[in-house]
């Protein structure tokens, strides 16, 4: 469990499979910082962390730093403009947990998760699934 006395740290995940489009992270920040602005949170001081590869690959630098602030026990708040961006829903929901375990949360600008909900287990998996699709051009939007 997190320390009362110890803030959360912020942190900002992009994941762009394609380095050569540099617009693709200041778009992704963008998003993300509007949603923090909606939900109150200070995020001047946020830890911005980007990664420029397929979501497949699990041992991304970016995605493994955050792993590592998880193994040594810091709390954060982590926000992605959607769960695609993170990686695949089998391997992210045990990272999710982690975070919550911590006293984190995690938040994504795309689909309704906020780890603060009650009920965020079944929303996160009904919310994956339909990113997947969408992902895949399953899903019409419009």
């Amino acid at each position: 469990m997190r320390s009362l006395d110890r803030p959360m740290e912020i942190v900002i995940y992009m994941r762009s499979s394609r380095a050569e489009h540099p617009w693709a992270f200041k778009s992704q920040e963008t998003t993300i910082r509007e949603l923090l602005d909606r939900l109150g949170i200070q995020h001047d001081r946020a830890c911005v962390i980007t990664d420029a590869t397929n979501g497949v690959m699990a041992h991304r630098p970016g995605y493994m730093r955050i792993v590592a602030m998880c193994e040594q026990g810091t709390a954060i708040l982590l926000a992605v403009q959607d769960l695609t961006r993170l990686g695949r829903l089998d391997t992210i929901l045990c990272l999710i947990k982690r975070i919550v375990e911590l006293g984190g949360r995690f938040v994504s600008v795309e689909e309704p998760v906020d780890t603060a909900r009650t009920g965020w287990e079944g929303l996160f998996e009904a919310a994956g699934v339909y990113a997947y699709r969408r992902g895949r051009g399953e899903v019409d939007d419009e």
